[in-house]
């Protein structure tokens, strides 16, 4: 084979290859959506799968349990995709809520993604309010966590559009005390897991501590999900050892370079090596 053959097999193999890597591991910014992807009544169903969403095809997985039998027959029936809480967007959300009839009761929806991990995932939890009738009072309160075979239990950042409305306390947020309309964005909180390559959200809608103790109906919107796909794990080259997604991107950059820095310098020394004299 002739030597510049040669010289370009070694410089494009590990170039192309090192690309197929990263691609692999870090896909398109996506979003689930409830336009999109409804859901619908009747009959009220508590679990739901979708599939495909985003790019490569990533599935979601629903699935409401706890004090479930609390679920509101009416005048607005739940769960289900409807404009009842817009949160602003004037977008459908995954519209819930219950009439608890204690407030140790609360209703959890865990979302499960497969079969990629996802990192970059937001989305917004809308009219977290209090909601008061005939002298009874639900307070909204909501607790997000989030894991991931590879990092474990992954806590997300919660912002609130108005803190003088809702309160984040960590991974909680509660009603201060005051009612919001459903069309706007006074109640919204914002959650947002980060770089954390995590695979499921687990979500618990409950009684604040202003609640009564037998509380009234109330109820809360989730909006559309943004998300990257990404390989939970992936093998570093220089270390050899599974790690994070985001932290995979790295390492594959790292040693891109390292590779690009060694072809050069062994371009350069051959160069000299068969300069004139």
């Amino acid at each position: 084979m002739d030597k510049k053959y040669r010289i370009f097999l070694f410089v494009a193999g590990p170039m192309v290859l090192l690309l197929l890597l990263v691609v692999s591991v870090l896909a398109a910014p996506s979003i689930f959506d409830w336009q999109a992807n409804p859901w619908p009544l009747p009959p009220r169903v508590i679990t739901r799968s979708y599939f495909p969403v985003g790019a490569p095809d990533t599935n979601f997985n629903f699935a409401f349990s706890g004090d479930t039998s609390r679920f509101l027959d009416g005048p607005v029936f739940s769960p289900q995709t409807n404009t009842v809480i817009t949160g602003g967007t004037g977008e459908p959300t995954l519209f819930y809520g219950a009439d608890f009839e204690a407030i140790t009761e609360s209703i959890t929806l865990t979302i499960t993604i497969t079969p990629h991990h996802a990192i970059s995932v937001s989305f917004t939890l809308m009219d977290i309010d209090t909601n008061v009738e005939g002298g009874v009072t639900f307070q909204d309160q909501v607790l997000v966590i989030g894991s991931g075979s590879s990092s474990g239990i992954v806590t997300p950042t919660l912002t609130a559009t108005n803190p003088t409305h809702v309160t984040v306390t960590g991974n909680v947020a509660t009603s201060t005390g005051t009612s919001v309309d459903n069309t706007t964005d006074g109640a919204n909180v914002l959650v947002d897991f980060g770089s954390e390559a995590i695979n499921q959200i687990v979500i618990v809608y409950r009684p604040g501590p202003l609640s009564s103790a037998n509380p009234t109906g109330g109820g809360i919107g989730l909006h559309d999900i943004s998300f990257t796909p990404a390989s939970p794990t992936s093998v570093s080259f220089l270390s050899l050892r599974a790690q994070p997604a985001a932290d995979t991107a790295v390492s594959f950059l790292t040693t891109g370079l390292l590779l690009m820095g060694v072809t050069a310098v062994l371009l350069i020394r051959r160069r000299r090596r068969y300069q004139p004299h």
